[in-house]
């Protein structure tokens, strides 16, 4: 992976059920994808699954997570 690129967050969900299935989606269709919670998830229990959670990817499969998502365009040539 080269120096100048980065994960990126794609989409914040409410809670982490839901952040895991938009990353699975993404994973069964070719995107590298996963999840993050938000702000203090981490308590003395572990991560909490009933705080927002983000899904995060690697920034140049942008375009295609959003085809895949249903919010863009996607040309497999790119």
């Amino acid at each position: 992976m080269p120096d100048n690129d980065a994960f990126i967050e794609l989409a914040t969900h409410p809670n982490e059920m839901e952040a895991q299935m938009t990353a699975q989606l993404l994973r069964e269709n070719g995107v590298g994808a996963y999840v993050q919670p938000v702000g203090y998830g981490y308590t003395i229990y572990g991560v909490t699954p009933f705080i927002p959670h983000r899904v995060m990817i690697y920034e140049p499969n942008l375009k295609r997570a959003q085809a895949i998502l249903g919010d863009g365009e996607w040309d497999e040539a790119e």
